[in-house]
């Protein structure tokens, strides 16, 4: 260690044993560096960003020369027109299936060393904080899922709702994608709220810019306060919105359910999704009320309360049903 005031990425990768340390080359080194890393927390951005670089993300691939290709198809063309026509034809098939051998093989290859993916769940009424390798930040609300390999934290699937505040790859410029069942977001580094159930995903972008690729091909870019939703299953944009208040689709991560000017209806649908109870009604003309309020992610008997209260209706709760009612 040449010093220990290191501010930048160079820094790091100037110093030997630090890329030592990454490499795993000395014992030396790696106690020296862990030490130092455990010292100075606010460095873990800058040193996770000089281990990307070091280790890279993603799995290389590697590519025979052009060159190197004509070469050996040249000399084996060669060879086989010095044979006889049936001798050729022989040598021609044989090459084809080694070429198909060599194909299988690398498949099968790849398949057994790519690692299982790194699973984080949560159970209704639950919510989780996650700090990637990359130092990204997640929030994950109740009832989701989030996946991505060990070697691979910039791109990431999940189920449900997740709140992400991306780290931006200043050096690299590298991307982030977040993939859903209806499309893909790409991005370097923003916030965003991403919401995938009942066969649609809802994309709320609160700063930064986004590109959704759409599972049909098609894109879209977005812009802070833009709301988008999308249903692959329908082929098509469901939802389109501008100027949202992205605080107002991301408040679960503080452990609140803001809503405004929505129908009771859609609120008891966030309610059953998070607390994982099943929504009926006494009057169906209940459900579009429209309302305002906050209710609580973690405590369903303040929730009811507060929903009584606030929507002027009564709600019976019974084992993992709620069934709602007019107050009079």
């Amino acid at each position: 260690m040449k010093s220990t005031n290191y501010q930048t990425v160079e820094d790091f990768l100037k110093d030997p044993s630090f890329v030592s340390w990454v490499q795993k080359e000395t014992d030396k080194g790696t106690s020296i560096w862990e030490q130092w890393s455990n010292d100075h927390p606010e460095k873990s951005a800058v040193i996770a960003e000089a281990r990307d670089i070091l280790l890279g993300i993603q799995f290389s691939k590697q590519e025979i020369p052009q060159e190197k290709v004509h070469l050996a198809l040249n000399s084996l063309n060669k060879t086989l027109d010095s044979k006889t026509p049936t001798k050729r034809r022989v040598l021609r098939v044989l090459a084809a299936a080694g070429v198909i051998v060599l194909l299988l093989a690398s498949t099968i290859a790849y398949l057994l060393v790519q690692p299982e993916f790194i699973v984080h769940q949560t159970a209704f009424g639950e919510t989780l904080e996650l700090r990637l390798q990359d130092s990204t930040e997640v929030s994950l609300n109740a009832n989701s899922k989030i996946k991505y390999y060990p070697n691979q934290p910039r791109e990431v699937w999940i189920e449900g709702e997740a709140f992400f505040k991306v780290a931006k790859k200043k050096l690299t410029k590298e991307q982030f994608f977040v993939h859903t069942d209806d499309l893909t977001i790409e991005v370097l580094g923003t916030e965003f709220n991403v919401h995938c159930r009942s066969e649609k995903t809802q994309v709320v972008l609160k700063e930064g810019k986004v590109n959704l690729q759409f599972e049909n091909g098609e894109e879209k870019e977005m812009t802070p306060g833009d709301l988008i939703t999308f249903s692959a299953k329908k082929d098509r944009i469901i939802e389109e919105k501008k100027s949202v208040k992205a605080i107002a689709h991301s408040s679960w991560k503080d452990g609140t359910l803001i809503f405004e000017d929505i129908s009771l209806g859609a609120a008891m649908d966030r309610i059953a999704e998070i607390y994982g109870v099943d929504i009926s009604y006494d009057d169906n003309t209940i459900a579009s009320k429209r309302i305002h309020i906050g209710v609580p992610t973690t405590n369903l008997d303040i929730c009811i309360k507060a929903m009584e209260i606030a929507c002027g209706i009564k709600i019976e709760a019974t084992e993992k049903k709620l069934i709602i009612k007019n107050s009079n």
